[in-house]
């Protein structure tokens, strides 16, 4: 049995109870249901109505105040059983009265699923995202840098551009945009420097090497990675798999996004043979040891157009976009969503997974039958796998998606 915790199931509750007498707090349905799963040994119940208060006042067993409980002496002979939607005023109560949740008490098992929708729903967190829209709207719309305040849906917009990556290096943010190359922004998002990319490269995804002091920059058009020093923005690398573009000025794998962990640099494409102008999407995700300077292998394949590789609680982690799967190596496909899915970070609880309007949803017949596309990102809960969506809905992507603060230290 899980001590310490007032949530648990019903095989440690029956053995929790046993050889005690228990007390219900709490009338009505979640009483009814939870006292038939099993015969317990009921003295009687606590509720804090008075109207339900009385000599066999509930299904003939007594109804009592709950500051009766205060008075108990031995604790270790009662068990209580949370049966009020009121859980976590009841659970705080208890524990001012001396009891220890798990050992004394626990909520009925019925109501785990009231746990999971309180908490997601109260939760606080700041999400910092990007979008490249260039739809022309108005300047609070559009693509640029925006800071979503979850639960209270507020929008902030901190800078407008056609923005894709962006990662942050002590107070300063990098952010690639794909008119003004990459620009820094200070705390409050504010432009203090930026430094030019090349001429129609298209960035994408961008991380900072904060051993190496270096900037590294996928231009998706040129088929290239680039570093450059983070003091003085020249370029110091290279990264390229072929020499394709350099003949004939296309480029044929579409690296999009990056993922530093130690030596390694974790790169994701839409076609890992480098077809993607005979559209022939072979997805792929390669590792790239920055000691060796060279391709040590597939990490993962048989993807399609994938996004947002993060190391995140320890594991790496990555979207499958086109399909609306989130993978947790060792490649489990820990959910699925109906859109096209994009941006991805942890905060300790939850994951966070953007979604941007879905432009390719006619490639979606045969695989999906109800094609989402709405922009906004979720919150998911893996242990539950339950989900909650906060719309964006005068946006038509996001690319890059991080909390702006983790609830504890994560990659």
């Amino acid at each position: 049995m899980l001590l310490h915790s007032p949530w648990i199931e019903f095989p440690q509750l029956i053995k929790a109870v046993q050889g005690k007498k228990v007390i219900f707090w709490g009338c009505y349905d979640w009483f009814e249901r939870t006292s038939k799963v099993y015969k317990f040994n009921i003295d009687y119940i606590v509720d804090s109505s008075k109207n339900q208060q009385g000599p066999s006042a509930h299904h003939g067993y007594d109804v009592k105040e709950p500051i009766r409980l205060k008075h108990i002496k031995h604790k270790n002979k009662f068990y209580i059983i949370i049966t009020t939607t009121a859980f976590y005023e009841t659970i705080e109560r208890l524990i001012r009265y001396g009891f220890k949740p798990g050992l004394h008490f626990c909520v009925t098992p019925l109501l785990n699923n009231f746990k999971v929708i309180d908490d997601m729903l109260s939760h606080k967190q700041k999400v910092i995202l990007s979008s490249s829209d260039t739809a022309k709207r108005s300047d609070t719309e559009g693509g640029g840098l925006y800071i979503y305040h979850v639960p209270s849906c507020k929008i902030e917009k901190k800078i407008s551009g056609v923005t894709r990556g962006f990662d942050r290096y002590k107070d300063n943010y990098f952010v690639v945009d794909a008119l003004k190359g990459v620009r820094i922004l200070d705390e409050n998002f504010k432009d203090i420097d930026n430094f030019p990319l090349p001429k129609q490269c298209v960035p994408h995804g961008v991380t900072i090497d904060s051993e190496r002091k270096l900037i590294y920059v996928v231009l998706a058009r040129y088929d290239k990675v680039v570093a450059f020093n983070i003091n003085n923005f020249k370029i110091v690398r290279t990264i390229s798999l072929t020499k394709k573009y350099e003949k004939t000025g296309v480029y044929h794998h579409h690296m999009n996004d990056i993922c530093l962990d130690g030596d390694s640099l974790y790169i994701s494409m839409f076609s890992k043979t480098g077809n993607v102008q005979l559209a022939c999407f072979d997805s792929a995700i390669i590792e790239y040891d920055l000691d060796s300077d060279k391709v040590t292998g597939t990490l993962v394949e048989n993807l399609w157009l994938p996004h947002s590789i993060r190391v995140l609680d320890g594991r790496l982690c990555y979207l499958d976009s086109m399909r609306g799967n989130l993978h947790i190596i060792p490649h489990k496909i820990e959910t699925h969503f109906n859109g096209f899915i994009r941006g991805l970070d942890f905060d300790g609880i939850y994951y966070y997974i953007g979604q941007s309007l879905h432009r390719y949803f006619d490639r979606m017949k045969g695989y999906s039958n109800n094609i989402s596309l709405d922009c906004g990102f979720f919150i998911f809960d893996n242990a539950s796998k339950a989900s909650k969506f906060f719309s964006m809905p005068r946006l038509r992507d996001i690319n890059t998606l991080k909390v702006l603060e983790p609830l504890q230290g994560i990659m």
